[in-house]
């Protein structure tokens, strides 16, 4: 009986460390950038933000193309037109806090992005 209660205890760990380790691994991303696939080769590369989204230059919600508005921490193509659209049919932003407005854009994501927004 001992020797099964460790056997599962050993599983147990190594199973623990499978998760842990795969679930960091899940949270870096390779992206395969290559024109020729034969000499394709696997390099990550690394993001970084643009000027539009650095600290101190803001994105004004209100005539922010859809390219400026991809360049905001979690907002991709989805979120920017939908930003747009609603703009469009409700009139300019009176406040930052009213693009929680737009679906898809809540408290976190918004907490995400008002650094780099502006309204004016």
């Amino acid at each position: 009986m001992k020797k099964i209660i460790i056997a599962v205890c050993i599983v147990a760990a190594l199973l623990t460390g499978v998760f842990i380790g795969s679930s960091q691994l899940l949270k870096s991303t390779i992206v395969v950038k290559s024109d020729n696939i034969e000499n394709m080769s696997l390099q990550p590369i690394v993001a970084t933000p643009s000027q539009k989204t650095d600290v101190g230059t803001r994105v004004n919600i209100n005539t922010a193309d859809a390219k400026e508005l991809c360049g905001l921490p979690g907002i991709g193509e989805v979120l920017a037109l939908r930003i747009i659209e609603y703009r469009e049919k409700n009139g300019d932003f009176q406040s930052t806090e009213e693009i929680m407005a737009v679906k898809g854009i809540g408290a976190g994501k918004y907490d995400a992005i008002r650094e780099y927004i502006k309204i004016k």
